[in-house]
C-alpha cells in the first residue's frame, strides 16, 4: 500500500523504534470510494425487503458479532 501511494510511513516520535502508518490523500479517497460502493450494494440488495427482514437481518448480525467478540474474548483468554 506504500508503494501505491495509499498509506505513508513515518517515524513514532515517542517510541522511536515503532513507526506511524496514516492514509495518503489517495488512500482516503479509495477508502471513500470503497465505502460508498459498499453502501450502494447494501441498498440495492434490501431495496425490494420490507423493514420486518431488515430487522430479523440486523438483530441476526447483533446476535452474531456479540457471539463472535465473546468466543474470541473466551479463545484469548484460554490462550493466554
Amino acid at each position: 500500500m506504500i508503494d501505491r501511494g495509499l498509506v505513508e510511513r513515518s517515524r513514532d516520535v515517542l517510541e522511536g523504534r515503532a513507526a506511524r502508518l496514516a492514509l495518503t490523500m489517495s488512500g482516503r479517497d479509495l477508502l471513500s470510494r470503497a465505502q460508498q460502493s459498499v453502501d450502494d450494494l447494501l441498498a440495492a440488495v434490501l431495496a425490494d425487503w420490507d423493514a420486518e427482514r431488515v430487522l430479523a437481518l440486523a438483530e441476526g448480525l447483533q446476535r452474531f458479532t456479540a457471539d463472535l467478540a465473546a468466543h474470541t474474548h473466551s479463545a484469548s483468554s484460554a490462550a493466554g
